[in-house]
């Protein structure tokens, strides 16, 4: 959870870590997904509560989060009836795979930003 809480904080990527260490633990895909959600909720509120503390809460975030919500709402959506027609197996190759892809991708990322 440290390395989560690490990256989460320099870099706005603690999910695979965590999601990693969810997957070791061998739950069920419904279990596995709902402690997820759990973690990344409780994370949400409290990164948000310390916005709001700092004055970093403008409204300006306040619209770019409220244009943010029916695309990331479509996602949950999709997600769900994905989940829904995969069994176990593909489930965990399929979470490993987009866990592998957002890392390939934030390493792509970061190395043309230290390009230019």
């Amino acid at each position: 959870m440290t390395i989560s809480g690490l990256l989460s904080g320099s870099a706005g990527m603690g999910g695979p870590p965590l999601v990693f260490l969810m997957l070791s633990f061998g739950l069920p895909k419904d279990v596995f997904r709902a402690t997820l959600i759990g973690c990344f909720i409780f994370n949400a509120v409290w990164g948000v509560t310390l916005f709001f503390i700092n004055g970093l809460l403008t409204p300006a975030n306040l619209k770019i989060s409220m244009l943010a919500f029916f695309p990331a709402l479509a996602g949950v959506i999709t997600g769900i009836s994905i989940k829904n027609r995969m069994n176990e197996t593909r489930f965990r190759r399929a979470v490993v795979f987009v866990v592998i892809l957002i890392g390939i991708m934030g390493t792509v990322s970061a190395a043309a930003l230290l390009a230019q």
